[in-house]
């Protein structure tokens, strides 16, 4: 039996991580998958039939950065007669028997500028309506045929899953019971918890919590949350928020993440303190970084993974593989004129392992 491949369309804020970000989401949840393509916003996988429904599933519940999820059907060279000799070939799953379709095209970062896309999407639209019979139905279809022209290919899909991502401005820092300016945003604090390959009920710790904007995503994805954080101050802040969003299986504790007394996490996900806003009790951020990463592997478990920020002047990576860990990804997110941050995903594997 041949594999079913899925085509998924992410955000363009960053450039490497919204794509590992499904990777990570399809490897925590035990879905074996091929990338099938890699292009700019988008990424093709190929999977078992008896896996497309768990994977179309939990991206879409847990993903930051993915906009939509298609059934990949083929592709063709960013030219309309190539593109309209595909469309008249490929068989659209179901179409035959839908009473009503239509044709969407998304243009990636100025691709194919010589094709207009209205023209395309009716060109489109004209082939399957002579093939299947279907009418044409704008607003509320019953089958979306969906077209992509990014990097210098034209890729078809049929729309599966349209991911909403609204309920994340909901979360939006200054509109926690408990705000403080340091805090990361809910969207990338998701990414990052996705990053660590965890499963609903896997045990998570940020042992730099702050005000918890991490255990809060983590919690909300069916996570059992563990944090901590050496100001009093933040962990009655954090406490307040996790509440707040209807969290119940958190325990915060002040302390210092260099010597917490616990033990076998399931990952760690967490940005320690490195900013001008940020406490870090007098400690110099390199200096406390390095020391935490001598503890790492007594509190997350033998192949556990961790996904951790840093700010870009550092090497992490170059920390990470001496404190004798396997350094898995690393991704630069942008942040504003001062500051890139670095989120990296390491494993408690002795590197080369």
């Amino acid at each position: 039996m041949l594999p079913t491949k899925l085509l998924f369309i992410v955000s363009g804020e960053y450039p490497t991580l919204p794509k590992a970000e499904v990777k990570a989401i399809l490897e925590g949840e035990g879905i074996n998958y091929r990338v099938s393509g890699d292009y700019t916003q988008c990424l093709v996988v190929s999977l078992e039939e008896s896996k497309v429904e768990n994977a179309v599933k939990r991206v879409a519940d847990r993903a930051a950065y993915t906009k939509r999820i298609c059934l990949y059907l083929a592709s063709a060279k960013p030219q309309l007669s190539d593109i309209k000799s595909v469309v008249s070939e490929v068989e659209i799953p179901k179409m035959s028997s839908a009473e009503s379709f239509r044709v969407r095209v998304k243009r990636i970062k100025g691709a194919s500028r010589h094709l207009r896309v209205l023209t395309l999407e009716r060109e489109i639209g004209g082939v399957i309506k002579s093939k299947y019979g279907v009418k044409v139905n704008l607003e509320n279809p019953e089958v979306e045929v969906y077209g992509v022209l990014t990097d210098n290919v034209f890729i078809l899909g049929k729309t599966l899953k349209v991911i909403n991502r609204g309920f994340l401005i909901a979360r939006k820092a200054d509109l926690r019971p408990f705000f403080h300016p340091s805090v990361m945003n809910a969207v990338l604090a998701r990414a990052m918890v996705n990053l660590a390959r965890v499963k609903p009920g896997d045990v998570v710790l940020d042992p730099f919590c702050g005000p918890g904007g991490i255990l809060i995503e983590a919690g909300l994805m069916g996570l059992k949350v563990r944090g901590a954080d050496i100001s009093e101050r933040m962990v009655k802040g954090a406490r307040a928020n996790l509440s707040f969003f209807g969290v119940e299986d958190f325990e915060i504790v002040c302390g210092d993440a260099r010597k917490l007394d616990i033990r076998g996490v399931d990952a760690i996900v967490t940005d320690p303190p490195y900013g001008k806003l940020a406490s870090t009790r007098d400690s110099e951020p390199r200096k406390l970084i390095d020391e935490f990463l001598d503890v790492v592997r007594d509190y997350v478990k033998p192949r556990g993974y961790v996904c951790m920020a840093s700010p870009h002047w550092f090497n992490i990576e170059k920390m990470i593989v001496e404190h004798g860990y396997k350094l898995v990804e690393s991704h630069r997110c942008y942040v504003h004129r001062g500051l890139t941050r670095k989120v990296v995903v390491f494993q408690n594997t002795p590197a080369g392992v």
